[in-house]
């Protein structure tokens, strides 16, 4: 009796997927990738810091590590524009914040505030004012008439 050699295994190969190679790690959440690099990297979302990311020779370990070091600092979570600030408003409620507040560029709007409209100095000292600058934006302190000064 003859046998017949065996059928040879059926080899499937996966289709290229339309946009390219998936991205499954969990580090691309907070890494965008730079595009006109001459190897490939990616660019921290949070502090920017840069690291090789070419899959065949670097891998996204070390993306992996920063991502876990880098999401534990303070300032970078403060930097993050998805987080927003809760601050005190109307009525002893929590309300959400903008988080680009820049103190001092607040205190220059109000000192142009006083010098263009000619307002005297203690205009910042009356409690409208003090109420508008808290409603506008809940966390400035609004400056003394010393300071405007």
């Amino acid at each position: 009796m003859l046998h017949s050699p065996p059928p040879p295994p059926t080899t499937r190969c996966r289709r290229p997927n339309v946009n390219g190679n998936r991205r499954t790690s969990p580090v691309w959440l907070d890494f965008n990738p730079l595009p006109n690099e001459v190897e490939l990297a990616a660019a921290c979302k949070h502090c920017h810091k840069r690291y090789h990311c070419d899959s065949k020779v670097h891998g996204t370990s070390s993306m992996l590590a920063h991502s876990k070091v880098c999401l534990q600092k303070p300032s970078n979570m403060l930097k993050d524009p998805r987080q927003t600030n809760l601050a005190g408003g109307k009525g002893g409620l929590i309300v959400p914040a903008n988080q680009r507040y820049n103190a001092k560029e607040c205190r220059k709007v109000v000192t142009n505030f006083v010098i263009l409209d000619e307002h005297p100095f203690r205009v910042v000292e009356g409690e409208g004012f003090k109420q508008l600058c808290k409603e506008l934006q809940p966390l400035m302190t609004p400056p003394s008439r010393r300071t405007v000064a």
